[in-house]
């Protein structure tokens, strides 16, 4: 018993010292003041797609009505096979902007190959990444570039949330999702970069002409985290979170609970390929902390006396967590999510575990092909 009650204090003194660190690194961030500045900078969209025949339109639509000049930004999307109509909606949007279409040769496939073969026809200075079913505000792009413009950045990791939907799903995995948001704010806000988010990302194309592998292909996943710390590397190399509401790119959740399980295999999938030091600690915490809860829980069952410290240990994650929340949540006016909090809780730890371990044993799938990490 002895050594179990100290195990727990050991994990759970590590996990709110985690949890403190990265509550410090948002709150002393503000939120970035955009300037009044003559544009000048050229920037190239790129936007991966497949079978994104229901979503296209939209973000083509947001990107054309932009409020940045139309001649300082190119729009390129990157057709991956698509076997839906993808390639005639774009076509469409063609007949009244200047927007580029590439369609991948045969024997190129995946994101990483369709950002490489865009970036390679693209003449900008920035390079802005958005998925295909993002949307975005007007002021995003002339947002992004101020931020650039102050900070010089390297890597500017840009915002991403869901929309918003009714149900406790819903809820749940917004929840979930805006853990890994903030998570990946906050270590950056630090200077500690382990995290990012390709959906809202923003990059110097010198920077990725530095690199004979930048992306790292001979995983087919990740382009944004290895990419990332490709970039970590680099003595020199300014990697920034920004913090304003017109930087936020809005996707939606997963639709069913398959999609969402193959999506987060295929996330937890990268994990085994990095070997930051900085990352592999926050893993290592926020893992030990999970696998504590399931232990606790399972060994509770056993030995009746253990309840108390699964609770405690329940009730400490809790109140932790509930503050990173309150700090990350008001950002993206998401207030309303607080309450799911004790539910989503209690049932992450479950499913941290599950996820890790699915990882290791299932082959990941992304849209009908199997995902290499």
């Amino acid at each position: 018993m002895f050594i179990i009650i100290l195990v727990s204090f050991f994990i759970v003194f590590s996990y709110c010292l985690l949890l403190f660190i990265f509550i410090s690194g948002w709150m002393k961030t503000n939120v970035f003041e955009v300037q009044q500045q003559n544009p000048d900078t050229k920037c190239s969209i790129l936007i991966a797609a497949r079978n994104e025949a229901g979503n296209i339109e939209n973000i083509l639509s947001d990107l054309v009505q932009q409020e940045y000049p139309r001649e300082l930004f190119e729009i390129i999307v990157i057709n991956d096979h698509s076997n839906d109509t993808t390639a005639k909606i774009v076509s469409f949007f063609q007949q009244s902007d200047a927007i580029t279409l590439i369609n991948l040769d045969e024997g190129k496939n995946g994101k990483k190959d369709a950002l490489s073969e865009g970036i390679r026809l693209s003449n900008a200075e920035l390079l802005l990444t958005l998925d295909a079913d993002c949307r975005i505000t007007k002021q995003w792009l002339a947002t992004m570039v101020a931020f650039y413009k102050e900070t010089n950045a390297s890597i500017i990791i840009g915002p991403v949330d869901f929309h918003y939907k009714k149900g406790m799903w819903n809820a749940i995995q917004n929840l979930e999702f805006l853990s890994l948001v903030g998570t990946s704010a906050c270590a950056t806000n630090n200077g500690q970069p382990f995290l990012c988010n390709g959906a809202n990302l923003a990059y110097k194309r010198k920077l990725y002409l530095q690199f004979e592998d930048p992306f790292s292909k001979e995983q087919s996943s990740g382009d944004d985290v290895f990419f990332l710390h490709n970039v970590k590397k680099l003595p020199d190399a300014q990697i920034h979170f920004i913090k304003h509401p017109d930087a936020i790119a809005q996707t939606d959740g997963a639709d069913s609970f398959h999609s969402f399980f193959s999506q987060r295999i295929r996330w937890a999938s990268k994990s085994k390929k990095i070997n930051d030091p900085e990352t592999l600690v926050f893993i290592s915490i926020i893992l030990a902390m999970n696998v504590l809860m399931i232990f606790l829980l399972i060994a509770s069952i056993v030995k009746s006396e253990i309840w108390f410290i699964f609770f405690s240990v329940l009730g400490i994650k809790l109140i932790i967590d509930y503050s990173f929340f309150k700090q990350i949540l008001p950002f993206f006016k998401k207030n309303y999510l607080l309450k799911h909090i004790p539910l989503t809780t209690f049932l992450y730890f479950i499913y941290f575990a599950c996820m890790l371990l699915c990882a290791f044993i299932i082959k990941p799938q992304w849209k009908g092909r199997s995902v290499n990490v």
